[in-house]
């Protein structure tokens, strides 16, 4: 997980230098009963449509800075939470860093 990080703050370092915004989509922290290697088909579909849930109603995509904030602030869920989409919660920590300067 550390070098996925290093690599979304290159590539954020480099949309930044062109005048572009990068935005990405995260598993939140607070997801209920998540496991990396949970490959069961129950679980992927489950995964799968809180994602097009979250696409369809455009609260997907969040800033990296606004999905690392949401990650930090997030308290591990129980397994019948309602977990909110990344981009919802995300905006609700504070402005948009995607239109602040660039770095």
């Amino acid at each position: 997980m550390y070098k996925t990080k290093e690599t979304i703050a290159l590539v954020d370092n480099v949309t930044r230098e062109h005048h572009m915004q990068l935005r990405i989509a995260v598993i939140p922290a607070d997801y209920p009963d998540h496991s990396f290697a949970d490959f069961r088909l129950q679980s992927l579909q489950r995964l799968f449509d809180y994602g097009a849930d979250c696409a369809a109603r455009g609260m997907l995509w969040a800033t990296p800075e606004q999905g690392i904030r949401r990650d930090q602030a997030a308290i591990v869920g129980s397994p019948h939470a309602v977990v909110s989409c990344p981009g919802l919660v995300a905006t609700s920590f504070g402005a948009d860093d995607a239109t602040q300067p660039a770095r």
